[in-house]
């Protein structure tokens, strides 16, 4: 689904134009869900905050063994990446990346033994 808006400001100020898409769908075993909003340049104040607009959102997962997700947002200064690859019932391993930070993280499951 897009979104196309035009909004003319009473003020005088001009025409504010954007977009927002939005799009889930199914590819194989990958569920996809995609947030994206684009603002043309605007000379005056803007009625869209600039903090939501040119930003995207995209979340991927076969809803057992992997996760991915991406936030982009140049206004915020925000570039965040999360992959998540997992083994049910054995590990984990999270990859985190914000900007030129990354965090990589691996959980395993022991031998957990509640008795002792």
């Amino acid at each position: 689904m897009v979104v196309h808006y035009s909004m003319v400001h009473s003020d005088g100020d001009g025409e504010e134009k954007g977009e927002l898409m939005v799009e889930r769908k199914h590819t194989g075993n990958l569920w996809t869900t995609t947030l994206k909003t684009t603002a043309g340049a605007f000379g005056g104040k803007p009625i869209i905050p600039a903090a939501i607009n040119n930003m995207e959102v995209k979340l991927e997962s076969d809803r057992k063994t992997k996760f991915h997700a991406k936030y982009v947002n140049p206004t915020k200064n925000r570039d965040i990446h999360i992959d998540v690859d997992r083994v049910p019932g054995k590990s984990a391993h999270v990859v985190i990346t914000n900007g030129a930070r990354k965090h990589d993280l691996t959980f395993k499951v022991g031998d957990l033994n509640f008795n002792n």
